[in-house]
């Protein structure tokens, strides 16, 4: 386990500094091939994280789908990796599919999960639910930060809904 840990962890921190897309996809392959290896949920993260960042989104919610495949139980942290994958890929569909999920594995969305739904609603041209979903995180008592409210917005001003855009603004500023 340990070599595998050590193999992935070096594929991971080239990815992060190749740049060239030919040897970005050599590496996303070398790096597809230890996806069955059961590691702990933090390097899954990783992976999941630099895979995201890369622009290799689907590769990110494939290895999401291996490690509960290989019996992990996703914690928090996995979950907000996969949804921030889900944002990457306009998915705003399959993130909420995974925040449901979320409950009712008993684990609570946190103010970083809701920023990364609101994200993917955001990129996926959902304004109205990202403004839902800001509702609904306002009615949980969980907090917005600036990550959030700009998901918002973006939301907004990407819907033509500049008024929206304007009464998030105030709000943000009216609760900070």
């Amino acid at each position: 386990m340990m070599k595998s840990y050590q193999a992935v962890s070096s594929l991971v921190n080239q990815i992060k500094e190749t740049r060239h897309q030919a040897a970005l996809d050599d590496l996303v392959r070398k790096l597809a091939d230890y996806r069955n290896n059961r590691m702990q949920p933090k390097a899954y993260v990783q992976v999941m994280t630099v895979l995201t960042k890369a622009n290799y989104p689907g590769e990110a919610l494939q290895w999401f789908d291996s490690a509960i495949f290989n019996g992990m139980e996703p914690n928090i942290f996995m979950y907000n990796a996969a949804i921030s994958a889900c944002g990457k890929a306009k998915d705003w569909s399959s993130a909420l599919q995974l925040v449901d999920k979320m409950a009712a594995n008993g684990i609570h969305a946190d103010t970083i999960t809701y920023s990364a739904l609101i994200t993917a609603c955001e990129k996926g041209g959902q304004w109205q639910r990202a403004l839902h979903v800001m509702e609904e995180m306002h009615d949980k008592g969980i907090p917005a930060n600036t990550i959030t409210y700009n998901a918002a917005i973006s939301a907004c001003e990407k819907g033509g809904q500049w008024q929206r855009a304007l009464q998030v603004m105030e709000d943000m500023k009216s609760r900070n």
